[in-house]
């Protein structure tokens, strides 16, 4: 995008001057959902985000500060433990509590 078009995306950075903005790229975090956790995840997605953060870094006035947070990833889970069964195969007897984590 280039020229006025271009120059559209970032008025309100340039003529507003927001105390606070906000911005969610949510295109990635949705194909991730859609797709997690094969690991399909169009790297067209995480290039034109990438290029969105610098595109909104270059149009950020100079005296701006610029915090970049992420979601939570995704990970191929290739085996659950289920903790009951795994003390049972043992022989193990008694209460077993497990908490947290997966």
């Amino acid at each position: 995008m280039t020229g006025p078009a271009r120059w559209r995306r970032f008025y309100i950075l340039k003529q507003k001057h927001p105390s606070l903005m906000l911005l969610h790229l949510a295109e990635l975090d949705t194909a991730e959902h859609e797709e997690a956790p094969s690991r399909r995840t169009p790297k067209a997605i995480v290039e034109r985000s990438d290029e969105l953060v610098g595109d909104i870094v270059k149009a950020l006035p100079k005296n701006y500060d610029l915090a970049l947070v992420s979601d939570h990833g995704f990970e191929q889970i290739d085996h659950i433990a289920n903790l009951k069964v795994m003390e049972a195969a043992d022989g193990v007897t008694g209460a077993i509590n497990p908490s947290g984590g997966l």
